[in-house]
């Protein structure tokens, strides 16, 4: 990267050293011209440190990182390396200068950007230009570069955006798999519903990120539910549903991978990995024609009454739900008779025999004789009446599911509306408790009526719909849609916009004989110029009402004297918010106040937001800074952090500067080592130089009360955490360390140790002698060593601060002249009145090892020997950042097993680090001539006896390189650790269908993967199949929700002579265009029509796609499961099919 000076120094009056600082942190602008280019297109980031700054302005609620810096120019670097960053704040408070990079911009969140007194906000600027500024050496597809560190996890695609305005990549994720990042794992419904799924339909999830399977989800009919379909059958199909079958032993799956309604049940590993993801279960009853109807309807609770984990001992007994609806027969919160057990009666109630059970089921309308409901069905106990057993084509089914752990929902209550004029619909007691979006009939010309009433003392609220009057015609709110779906009717629509209290009006509309429903967030009394004139679409407002006497047709307060709409019920604001309701008929319905720290309309946005550095590293960044934890004790959710243990577990893999909060809610600054023992984090409580060795005397112990040095900024040079941040920590640690040079070397297991706080604890046990042999899990000092062993430490307020004496060994284990002579009273890790130069702690050391059984690796570093100046290895850099030195550039390539090499540059005073996957051993081409940069390749030696400065493997006798500690292979990659000097360090090897240096490509198979890892565009794409051959096909993702398709064949009417009837899909044939697909003639070859069928449930057939797209007039489709038109062959010319 270059950079080129454009504004003269305009300082004179000032001494050398600040004309100096002040030239590189004010007065010059920058120019970067960074080497990304595409043919004729390349990109540069200028920057002007005067003429970019918007002064007295942040962008808030969108920084991902902050940290101290020097300057708007280091600030704007850290920025640029960043791919997420698309701006940043910069800062001056209290004589500390920071900065804070933001993954938005005024481009894409301008409300965003507020007046701050003292902050300026800076836009990265990024232009892209046809000419070439520097050749794109052996990448001539490189655009930004943002993709070449792979943010994007589990088999994501990155893809590069350059747009100057918009974000820098994006992540399509693979099936299963979502988020920025695509590192959330898809694990049931629920999580498909969190990542923001609203269509029910199929969908995959993923087991343990290694195996997947199909499950269909219900996300419209409960809201805040989701539910996994595990059992469906036809009345005709009851038979293979008997006594045999019960969830809680092991059974014959049925049509196990392909969720029907006909005849479907769930594999049993499956429905084992979706109980643990679930709390309810549910029976429904023709639910593939009505939807939800909650009429012939249960739902129980899985700790009540788990049907697959817990085991019956009696056939029949009463049992617990939640709601229990039986031919309008219903209860709420009691209990049914239920017949359950293996070689009896397979799971379903006897609504004839209410015994002692709560629920009646000939309270209102009379069971017939052994009346069977939601199992079973003896012909002679079928009640016609019962929804399920109307036909011989009704459905049953079971489903198991619960609420969103992540997002609150509002609890709604429908009124019960007695029969009144034609149209009016009457809405049920379960309806009132469980908020119904699906009534059973619906009129499409005549007004119907819903009431839905809360009353607080002396107010009510009324929510009543008319179909024709409430209707505008040719209007729509644009702007403020929150969710949209597929939907019956306008009044099916409106429900769900008054069963969630975001909704304040809908716009109903008809595309090609499809129903649609989209939810607004706002309306025209709160938007007025979002109203827009769209022909055919249908603009309803939520008609909301006030009254001070509860009319007859609203249920009454019974158990909440205090409710008004009822949206806070269930407090849909996050992070500790309050929730407050509307009570206005015009306005929003709830509004959330926000605790400190915390903004949005749900409170959450976190204005100190916290980012795991699981994310940051995803997104290719490696920069140690200020993270921010969530401030709520109240709450125990994945952002509160006690300590640096709770951000390695919460993902965090990058040491830094990190901000905990202790048990009074008070946050502090730690600096938190996460890499140098696997399994370890380390929390710093003490660093300081040779030279301040004086503030770290006698009078400094743990165990007591002692003035804090920077206690609030951890730094290297002189720092001594502040005790109650020390105690807090304590509570929540198990070991303590001591190290030399961190700051330079990171952790070298020479001059190191290590002791258990139950064994040896400096901050809560008083020493009673000055000096005793002290119990350690290692200790190390010039290679004379100890495991598990004593040492004699010195340790007493007012005579010693903590130190060993490696001179004297008295009775204990450590001998600290075994292999090398201590000097007489040299002090070890403390104290330090006589200093051995041999001591690491006040000289450079840098070598790390390991071991196997036979075998050893010792990667070492000399600075001067090992230096390739005016070298550099280009084309293979996958971090770059800024650096102090080439040891600590060295030790980042160490701890990163990708890096075999590293290329150390010098520019305007600042040193940069680049890591690279290659070295001149593997890609000896790119080794090139560089002016100004220096080369060093990692030297890596391995032996067959173990040295004495490699630290032995006590507890992992089968490490080699360490490189498979933590593995780096996505996708159930297996890692094989290599031992050869030359190569690469380690090598995955890739389960199907993934490819890629860490399995992180997962290759496309079908249309249907392409939807699944975000694809919306049709057109042609490319498929992979089992033998790694591609092919082209084209892609229909949009003409039916849920689905996506694969053609195989298209003729136009003069070309109908090439498929007559020698061409048959289920036996060879000559293909056409094979290919190519096109539209005029085209048969695609039958070994890709072989492999597509292996990835497909349907298929159909339609007419002018080319021209028309997808019109239901004149169309077909069948499953492939009940008329194959692959792989079965017919017996018969002409036959009714399915």
């Amino acid at each position: 990267m270059e950079y080129f000076l454009s504004k003269a120094v305009r300082c004179c009056s000032i001494d050398i050293s600040l004309k100096v600082q002040h030239a590189l942190t004010i007065f010059w602008t920058f120019t970067e011209a960074k080497s990304n280019c595409n043919t004729g297109f390349c990109q540069t980031y200028p920057f002007d440190v005067y003429g970019d700054a918007v002064q007295e302005k942040e962008l808030v609620g969108h920084v991902f990182h902050n940290s101290v810096t020097s300057s708007p120019v280091q600030c704007y670097l850290l920025c640029k390396d960043d791919c997420r960053c698309l701006s940043f704040n910069y800062k001056e408070m209290n004589d500390a200068k920071y900065c804070e990079l933001n993954d938005a911009s005024h481009f894409t969140h301008d409300s965003f950007l507020k007046r701050s007194a003292g902050s300026r906000y800076y836009n990265m600027r990024r232009f892209f230009r046809q000419k070439r500024e520097t050749s794109c050496v052996g990448d001539v597809t490189c655009t930004n570069g943002c993709c070449r560190s792979s943010p994007c996890l589990n088999g994501g695609t990155c893809t590069e955006i350059c747009v100057p305005t918009s974000v820098r990549y994006n992540c399509s994720c693979p099936v299963a798999f979502s988020g920025k990042h695509c590192e959330t794992q898809l694990k049931s419904c629920q999580d498909h519903k969190a990542a923001g799924s609203n269509s029910s339909g199929l969908y995959t999830v993923s087991v343990n990120n290694i195996q997947t399977f199909q499950v269909f989800c219900d996300f419209n009919s409960e809201p805040g539910f989701a539910w996994n379909l595990i059992e469906s059958f036809s009345l005709s199909n009851k038979g293979q549903f008997q006594e045999d079958i019960v969830f809680y032993e092991d059974y014959p799956a049925i049509s196990g991978d392909a969720p029907n309604w006909q005849a479907y049940l769930v594999k049993r590993p499956y429905l084992l990995w979706l109980r643990n993801h679930s709390t309810h279960w549910r029976a429904t009853c023709r639910y593939n024609t009505d939807g939800i109807v909650y009429t012939d309807y249960l739902r129980a609770s899985l700790k009540d009454f788990d049907i697959i984990r817990d085991v019956p001992t009696v056939i029949h007994v009463c049992r617990p739900y939640e709601y229990v609806n039986i031919r309008g027969n219903e209860c709420v919160n009691c209990t049914a008779r239920t017949w359950y057990k293996k070689g009896d009666y397979p799971l379903h109630i006897d609504s004839h025999y209410q015994y002692d059970c709560d629920f009646d089921g000939s309270r209102t309308d009379t069971a017939v004789y052994g009346e069977d409901n939601f199992g079973l069905y003896y012909n002679s106990s079928i009640n016609p009446k019962f929804r399920c057993t109307s036909s011989e084509n009704d459905t049953t089914q079971i489903w198991i599911g619960g609420k969103l752990l992540t997002t609150s929902f509002h609890v709604l209550m429908i009124s019960r509306v007695p029969m009144a004029a034609a149209g009016t619909i009457r809405v049920s007691m379960k309806e009132a408790a469980l908020r119904s979006v699906s009534p059973q009939v619906f009129g499409t010309t005549v007004p119907v009526l819903y009431l839905k009433g809360f009353c607080s003392t002396g107010k009510c609220e009324k929510i009543s719909f008319d179909e024709l009057q409430d209707a505008e015609h040719d209007k729509e709110l644009v702007g403020h849609v929150f969710h949209n779906s597929v939907t019956l009717n306008p009044q099916q629509c409106y429900l769900w916009c008054i069963n969630d209290c975001q909704c304040l009006s809908i716009n109903y509309k008809v595309k090609n004989n499809t129903k649609y429903c989209e939810l607004n967030e706002g309306s025209h009394f709160t938007n007025r110029n979002s109203l827009k004139n769209i022909q055919r679409s249908v603009y309803y407002v939520l008609r909301r009402k006030y009254s001070t006497k509860a009319p007859n047709h609203i249920v009454s307060c019974t158990d909440d004297v205090t409710c008004s709409n009822g949206c806070c019920r269930n407090n849909p604001c996050l992070n500790g918010g309050t929730c407050i309701e509307l009570c206005e008929p015009t306005s929003v319905r709830f509004n959330c106040s926000c605790p400190v720290a915390f903004a949005g309309k749900y409170c959450e946005i976190q204005v100190e937001r916290n980012q795991t550095n699981q994310d940051i590293s995803a997104a290719g960044s490696n920069s140690s800074g200020l993270f921010t934890a969530k401030n709520d004790s109240n709450h125990t959710d994945t952002q509160q952090r006690r300590s640096c243990q709770d951000y390695k577990e919460a993902g965090s893999s990058s040491s830094g500067l990190f901000t905990v909060i202790d048990g009074n809610n008070k946050k502090f600054q730690v600096f938190c080592d996460f890499h140098s023992e696997p399994g370890f984090s380390w929390n710093l409580i003490e660093s300081f130089s040779l030279s301040n060795k004086h503030l770290f005397q006698n009078h400094i112990v743990f165990y007591d009360d002692y003035q804090a040095i920077s206690g609030d900024v951890p730094n290297w040079q002189a720092y001594l955490i502040e005790r109650p941040s020390l105690l807090w920590l304590t509570g929540h640690s198990t070991h303590w360390r001591a190290t030399c040079q961190y700051n330079i070397d990171g952790t070298v297991y020479t001059d190191y140790l290590r002791a258990s706080l139950e064994d040896f604890d400096i901050i809560r046990d008083v020493p009673t002698v000055v000096e005793t042999c002290r119990p350690y899990d290692y200790v190390n000092i010039r290679e004379n060593k100890c495991v598990n062993c004593t040492a004699r430490t010195w340790y007493f307020k007012g005579v010693w601060p903590l130190h060993i004496d490696s001179d004297l060994t008295g009775s204990c284990d450590f001998d600290g002249s075994d292999t090398d002579a201590a000097i007489a009273w040299e002090d070890n890790f403390g104290l330090y009145a006589t200093i051995n130069t041999k001591f690491r702690c006040t000289s450079i050391f840098q070598e790390r090892g390991y071991c196997f059984t036979g075998k050893c690796e010792k990667i070492s570093f000399v600075e001067q020997r090992d230096a390739g100046h005016d070298k550099e290895l280009v084309d293979h850099v996958f971090h770059n950042s800024v650096t102090s030195n080439p040891q600590q550039c060295y030790l980042w390539c160490i701890n990163d097993c990708r890096c075999l090499s590293i290329n150390y540059k010098v520019k305007n005073d600042i040193k940069y680090c680049e890591l690279n996957e290659g070295s001149h051993f593997t890609n000896k081409t790119s080794l090139k001539n560089i002016h100004g940069s220096v080369y060093y390749v990692l030297r890596r030696e391995y032996s067959t006896k173990v040295p004495n400065y490699i630290v032995p493997c006590t507890d992992d006798a089968t490490c080699t390189n360490g490189c498979s500690r933590n593995n780096l292979c996505l996708n159930g990659g297996t890692c094989t650790e290599i031992c050869e000097p030359i190569s690469v360090r380690y090598n995955c090897s890739c389960p199907v269908p993934f490819v890629g240096k860490q399995c992180e490509i997962q290759l496309r198979r079908s249309c249907q993967d392409y939807k699944a890892t975000g694809s919306t565009a049709s057109g042609l794409y490319t498929i992979t199949d089992d033998r790694n051959q591609t092919f082209q096909v084209f892609c229909d993702f949009d003409s039916e929700p849920g689905f996506a398709w694969n053609l195989i064949e298209s003729f136009n009417l003069s070309n109908k002579h090439l498929f007559q009837k020698n061409i048959s899909f289920y036996d060879d044939y000559q293909a056409i265009s094979g290919d190519t697909p096109n539209w005029q003639a085209y048969l695609i070859k039958r070994p890709y029509l072989l492999w597509l069928r292996d990835h497909s449930t349907h298929w159909r057939a339609t007419c002018r796609y080319n021209t028309d797209g997808t019109v239901y007039t004149d169309y077909l489709r069948a499953s492939l499961e009940d008329f194959d038109i692959i792989r079965e062959v017919p017996t018969v010319s002409g036959v009714c099919r399915p």
